[in-house]
């Protein structure tokens, strides 16, 4: 199973004030997770 199907599953439950914090939070870690793939 795709990694985007479990953030797809997890935006579908979370409330939409939350969602905007989520996603926030989840360009952090990505954004981050590239700097460590360097």
């Amino acid at each position: 199973m795709r990694i985007g199907g479990y953030f797809e599953i997890i935006l579908s439950i979370i409330p939409l004030t939350q969602k905007d914090r989520f996603l926030r939070n989840y360009r952090l870690l990505k954004s981050s997770s590239l700097l460590f793939d360097l």
